[in-house]
């Protein structure tokens, strides 16, 4: 029986990322707009405002808005309100919404407004950036700046060390695989270790482990095994100090050994006596691999190719 996988929290992951990252958002999609503020000033979000001009705003699904006051760099005394969309499905009417908001806005504050859409859909031939019309003589036409998630160049994303960089790739992974659980918990994985690699401060690390989180949600069946990898990848990928004891490192294999025989069970059903025993066997260094690669196994025969392929390579040697 396939298995149901829960949906997405797009706007929930990208609201929180709004909130935490605005001013790496802005560096990494709109870099004109980030480099004409005056980041040494404080930004003030103005969730107030927007709801003002529309009690509804952040309450319909698969869409987030923002708007931020700030300062100019070039030392104009004005205050510039700037407002984002993040923008993660078709909407015939969207470039008329930017529009509304950006009136409203602007008679509102009575000063500048900067509006901005992220289009975080799939669909490449979508491309709203202006709003107009015109009729006998009188006209109005709003451009805004506009980013297209889907289009943004991977190899640049990924080395990048902007966590909104990482939270795009989050991103693109979870529509890339929202048919299918088990390609989705391997990038999760993945995604994971790449993430601990990039050299991310912890708090950091404790943003973008929930926005993956957030993005990339498991069926239950699947779901315990992969945090379980993930948590034996963190041990692995950290290193434990160098000052523990030879007890405490005994513990922590045993700990392990448990956990990758937790894992094999829940997936494979009840292992025969010799293959628990084999890898009850195993060294503490091929733990985590075999972690990784149970993610993978139908049966217990790929465990057993698994281990014999383990053997090969020892003899090799």
């Amino acid at each position: 029986m396939a298995m149901e996988q829960p949906a997405a929290d797009f706007d929930g992951a990208w609201k929180y990322a709004l909130e935490h990252y605005m001013p790496a958002c802005l560096h990494l999609f709109f870099p004109q707009v980030y480099a004409g503020i005056d980041w040494d000033k404080t930004f003030i979000f103005c969730d107030k405002e927007l709801e003002q001009i529309n009690p509804e705003i952040n309450t319909g699904k698969l869409r987030v808005d923002k708007l931020i006051r700030v300062s100019r760099h070039d030392g104009q005394p004005v205050i510039v309100f700037v407002h984002m969309e993040i923008q993660a499905q078709y909407d015939a009417d969207f470039a008329k919404r930017m529009y509304r908001y950006h009136t409203r806005l602007f008679d509102r504050q009575d000063a500048p407004v900067v509006s901005l859409a992220v289009l975080a859909d799939d669909d490449l031939h979508w491309h709203p950036d202006s709003f107009a019309y015109d009729l006998w003589g009188c006209g109005m036409l709003l451009c805004f700046p506009t980013v297209k998630l889907e289009e943004l160049d991977a190899q640049m994303l990924e080395a990048s060390a902007n966590p909104i960089a990482t939270m795009t790739l989050i991103h693109r992974d979870a529509q890339a695989t929202r048919n299918d659980p088990d390609e989705r918990m391997r990038r999760k994985v993945a995604r994971f270790r790449t993430c601990l690699r990039q050299g991310y401060a912890a708090e950091d690390l404790r943003h973008l482990y929930r926005l993956l989180d957030q993005l990339m949600r498991l069926p239950p069946s699947i779901d315990e095994p992969a945090r379980a990898t993930m948590h034996q990848i963190e041990q692995e990928e950290r290193g434990m100090t160098t000052f523990v004891t030879s007890f405490e490192r005994l513990a922590r294999a045993e700990a392990e050994r448990d956990m990758v025989l937790r894992q094999l069970r829940r997936k494979l059903g009840v292992l025969s006596e010799p293959l628990e025993a084999e890898v009850a066997a195993l060294s503490s260094a091929l733990l985590v691999p075999l972690s990784e690669a149970l993610l993978d196994f139908t049966t217990q025969a790929d465990l057993e190719v698994w281990l014999r392929g383990q053997q090969d390579d020892a003899s090799d040697e």
